[in-house]
């Protein structure tokens, strides 16, 4: 039998975890987040920068305020980026923060969710 993955660790893709706090006057909602995330990556970097960073939204915690998105390891800088590149959601003023970087999703979620 086969492995379950098909390249060697060598070869994968390596991502890192960013997780951000959200402050706000007014909760916002996972869809709202995923919404603003997406709309600040594709005005600042365009489809294909984006594409190049592999940005995944992971997870958004609507009761703390607290989300997850992955890139690989060259892009947590451009991730940063557009996450302070995002001032309001919806007409509602927002200050966005990362709180920490890690390599592994677990640890992320242990150390920071």
């Amino acid at each position: 039998m086969g492995s379950l993955n098909p390249l060697p660790s060598s070869k994968r893709e390596r991502n890192r975890y960013l997780v951000y706090k959200v402050v706000s006057p007014h909760p916002l909602t996972a869809e709202q987040m995923g919404r603003a995330v997406w709309k600040s990556a594709l005005s600042l970097f365009g489809e294909f920068g984006v594409s190049q960073l592999s940005l995944k939204i992971i997870e958004f915690n609507e009761k703390e305020q607290k989300g997850i998105i992955k890139v690989n390891h060259l892009s947590v800088d451009k991730a940063r980026s557009i996450l302070s590149l995002i001032k309001e959601v919806d007409h509602a003023p927002v200050l966005i923060y990362t709180i920490g970087v890690s390599g592994i999703l677990k640890r992320a979620r242990k150390k920071w969710m």
